[in-house]
């Protein structure tokens, strides 16, 4: 669990280069965890006190404070917060096609998914900022979106190397094998025995193998990253209902309504209209911004 105050602001369709999408800080409880999951499009994360695991792609990352990670459409993400110093950590999303290579250019982004900062505070006062635009009206926007240049500019300015040596090597091989061959087929509606197939694998060994590994089953790994991506394009897009079930490889709009009110208790439109707004947790509230910035 984590409690988190956040902002996900309505799409807009008149920009569709680079532009806000989402921002919030989440103080999390003792070995809380997400993912799997595949964001639809590229969400920044920095640590600001306490410490988790990042597992993304073949690689396991110990992250501390001044630390960040990106998860994005490319490659599943999983992370876990410490059992004993569980962390905080603050994250802005963007939208529109220029951000993959945005953060490419910056030497960010799938080839470097970890970073390290030499200072949070900028970002902190960044992320608070957000917090007073949140009107949906046209001049709000814009100010968001500038803030999210800037949250990109602080990037390039504050970005060091210094997490890349906290790294190890944790994969199998063939886990890793299944685990990119669903991130790029989830949406065609495939299954476990898609996957063996189209590893030449045996289904039985495949399944065995990836639940030892992963402690889950193929199925639900599928499922879960299906829903993760169905909970983003809702909230982080206007895409229609058909348009989100296709994406995300459910066969029809009512397969995907079904699932999506099994495994969240809500309907995809209750969700996408109670997702949009600013969002505050009873137990985090602006005060422990205050708290932070006197740290």
């Amino acid at each position: 669990m984590e409690n988190s105050i956040w902002y996900l602001r309505q799409p807009s369709k008149d920009v569709d280069k680079l532009s806000f999408a989402v921002c919030g800080i989440s103080e999390t409880q003792p070995e809380h965890s997400f993912g799997p999951a595949i964001r639809s499009t590229y969400i920044v994360h920095i640590v600001l006190g306490g410490a988790g695991i990042v597992h993304s792609g073949d690689t396991e990352y110990s992250l501390h404070r001044n630390d960040g990670f990106i998860v994005g459409p490319e490659t599943p993400v999983q992370y876990q917060a410490s059992q004993s110093n569980p962390w905080i950590y603050l994250w802005m999303g963007f939208g529109g096609s220029a951000i993959g290579d945005c953060l490419s250019s910056m030497g960010l982004g799938p080839s470097r998914s970890i970073f390290h900062v030499d200072q949070t505070r900028a970002f902190l006062s960044l992320i608070t900022e957000c917090f007073s635009y949140t009107s949906n009206s046209i001049s709000d926007g814009l100010k968001l979106n500038s803030l999210a240049y800037e949250f990109l500019h602080l990037l390039t300015q504050h970005t060091t190397n210094s997490a890349l040596a906290r790294t190890t090597a944790t994969s199998d091989e063939t886990v890793q094998k299944a685990v990119l061959f669903i991130a790029e087929h989830h949406a065609e509606g495939i299954g476990p025995s898609d996957v063996a197939r189209g590893l030449h694998l045996d289904r039985s060994y495949l399944s065995r193998r990836f639940h030892e590994v992963t402690g889950m089953t193929l199925k639900d790994y599928i499922d879960g990253i299906r829903l993760d991506k169905a909970c983003d394009l809702l909230g982080m897009t206007d895409l229609p209902m058909q348009q989100v079930a296709k994406e995300c490889g459910y066969s029809s709009t009512e397969q995907f309504n079904r699932r999506f009110k099994e495994e969240t208790s809500t309907t995809p439109i209750e969700y996408r209209r109670v997702r949009i707004d600013a969002h505050d947790d009873l137990n985090l509230n602006l005060d422990l911004f205050r708290t932070l910035f006197s740290r």
